[in-house]
């Protein structure tokens, strides 16, 4: 087989294969780039919970599948809005962890301190929210739980827990 004298498509002399016509740089690009598009948007961007939703001059204009956002940038990137949330919402579960509202009388709620002892069974049995022995073991699982997760470290559940008074 012989090489053309010019692509199967424009003036210019081949330089590769598609199939079995021979297209210069240029027109071959133009097939392929496409086609890329079209697998990395199928495949590669949705496993990222990325769609790609266009190409910009030197980047890709993408969405987050999870929540909607879009910006333009590399094709391999994640969504900073859901990584920015996600660490939110990681921060606010490991506060509520280490200092429960109920161990802290001073901005939970003061009356449970003042109540009879049976009105402090009915709390317990109905809000969960004491300084009982059930509600310090119940934390303490969470705890435990957290320290799992590696959302905190064992000594700050640890200092947390002496800070209840168990």
């Amino acid at each position: 087989m012989s090489l053309p004298e010019k692509c199967s498509q424009c003036p210019d002399p081949p330089v590769r294969t598609l199939g079995s016509q021979w297209f210069c740089e240029g027109c071959a690009e133009s097939i392929l780039e496409p086609i890329r598009q079209k697998v990395f948007h199928d495949y590669m961007s949705e496993s990222l919970g990325v769609r790609v939703i266009g190409k910009a001059e030197s980047d890709w204009y993408l969405q987050c599948t999870a929540c909607g956002a879009t910006w333009v940038g590399e094709a391999d990137e994640t969504c900073g809005w859901c990584a920015d949330r996600l660490a939110s919402v990681q921060e606010q579960r490991r506060q509520e962890l280490l200092s429960p509202l109920w161990l802290r009388t001073d901005e939970g709620n003061p009356r449970y301190d003042h109540l009879s002892e049976t009105d402090q069974k009915i709390w317990n049995r109905t809000r969960g929210q004491t300084r009982e022995p059930q509600s310090i073991e119940a934390w303490a699982k969470q705890l435990a739980q957290g320290v799992r997760e590696g959302l905190i470290s064992k000594a700050e559940a640890d200092r947390a827990l002496s800070r209840s008074g168990s």
